[in-house]
C-alpha cells in the first residue's frame, strides 16, 4: 500500500511511546525511516509494506523527538491505516502473531525467502545488513537440500502456489545457484500442479536481458 503522507530503508527503528489525551500512540516498531538526497524523509513499514514521504510536522514524532500532531486527524487516520502508528504495542505484536498463524495454516501458498548470498557489491547507507560479517554463498548442495525439502512440503500440503523471493545481500552475485534453484523449484511445483512464482530483490547492477528471460521462463513475476 502506498500513502501520500508517507519508501525504503535505514536502521533507525522507532519505538518511543507518547502518552497524550488518555491514549498511548507510538510509531510502529516495524518502521524504518531515512532521509533522501532531496531533503525529504521517507518511512517504510516492514510489516504492512506501506511507504511514503513524511510531512514536516510529523518528522519529530517519527524520529522520537516530539509528540504526535493530534490536530492533523486526516494524516493520523492514514498513519493508522498504513500501520505507521499504533495505539497498543501488544495489539501490534498480536497482529504479527495472527498473520504468521494464518500463513502457517493456509494452503493457498508456500512462501519462501531465499538468500543466495549475504555478499553485496554496493554499500548503501540505509542498508540494515551493514557490518554483517557473514558473506557466505549458498552452495549447490545447500540448494538441492532446499529443493528436496520443498518437494516434500508440497507433497504434504496441497498448496496452490509456490512463491519464492530471492534475496541477499545481492542475490545476483550467486547467479548460477539462483537459476538452479529457480529451475528445479519450478519443476517441483509444476509436476504437482502448483503454480510457481518468483520475485527478485536486486540492486540491478548485474541484471541483464538474458538473465531476466531465463528466470521469466521459470516463473519470474
Amino acid at each position: 500500500a502506498k500513502y501520500p503522507m508517507f519508501l525504503k530503508i535505514n536502521m533507525l527503528h522507532i519505538g518511543t511511546a507518547i502518552a497524550l489525551s488518555g491514549s498511548i500512540v507510538f510509531p510502529s516498531r516495524f518502521n524504518l525511516v531515512f532521509p533522501s538526497a532531496y531533503g525529504e524523509t521517507y518511512v517504510y513499514n516492514t510489516f504492512s509494506g506501506s511507504h511514503g514521504i513524511l510531512l514536516d510536522h510529523w518528522k519529530d514524532f517519527f524520529l522520537g523527538k516530539g509528540e504526535v500532531p493530534w490536530e492533523d486527524q486526516n494524516s493520523l487516520k492514514e498513519c493508522l491505516e498504513a500501520g505507521f502508528v499504533a495505539f497498543d504495542k501488544k495489539s501490534e505484536n498480536s497482529a504479527v502473531e495472527e498473520w504468521l498463524q494464518r500463513k502457517n495454516d493456509s494452503t493457498e501458498e508456500l512462501y519462501l525467502v531465499i538468500l543466495t548470498t549475504y555478499a553485496c557489491n554496493l554499500k548503501c547507507t540505509y542498508c540494515y545488513e551493514e557490518g554483517l560479517e557473514n558473506r557466505g554463498y549458498m552452495t549447490y548442495d545447500m540448494a538441492w537440500r532446499l529443493i528436496d525439502w520443498v518437494g516434500a512440503r508440497l507433497d504434504d500440503v496441497p498448496f496452490k502456489r509456490l512463491i519464492v523471493t530471492f534475496y541477499g545481500g545481492e542475490p545476483l552475485l550467486n547467479p548460477q545457484v539462483l537459476l538452479y534453484l529457480a529451475k528445479n523449484l519450478s519443476n517441483e511445483a509444476k509436476i504437482r500442479r502448483v503454480s510457481p512464482e518468483f520475485d527478485l530483490l536486486t540492486n540491478g547492477v548485474y541484471l541483464n536481458e538474458g538473465f531476466i528471460t531465463e528466470l521469466t521462463r521459470y516463473g519470474l513475476d
